[in-house]
């Protein structure tokens, strides 16, 4: 997947759970938006890459939920 993505700046991650996959796209060069769910994941995430010194410039974090209706 990482070869399908190399020519993007920036990369929406669905479901990011607790940032270890955000932190590796950003470490590959990305910006991110990522979205989750669960409020308590984003904060696990943003804990990590706090502690990995990531640029807040890089990640955008979006609590979000499943659609409800049809497309």
């Amino acid at each position: 997947m990482a070869s399908a993505i190399e020519n993007h700046d920036i990369v929406v991650e669905i479901g990011c759970g607790t940032g270890y996959s955000t932190l590796s796209l950003i470490e590959n060069g990305h910006r991110v938006i990522a979205i989750e769910k669960n409020k308590d994941c984003i904060e696990k995430a943003k804990r990590l890459l706090q502690s990995r010194n990531v640029d807040k410039e890089k990640i955008v974090f979006l609590e979000g939920g499943y659609c409800r209706g049809g497309i």
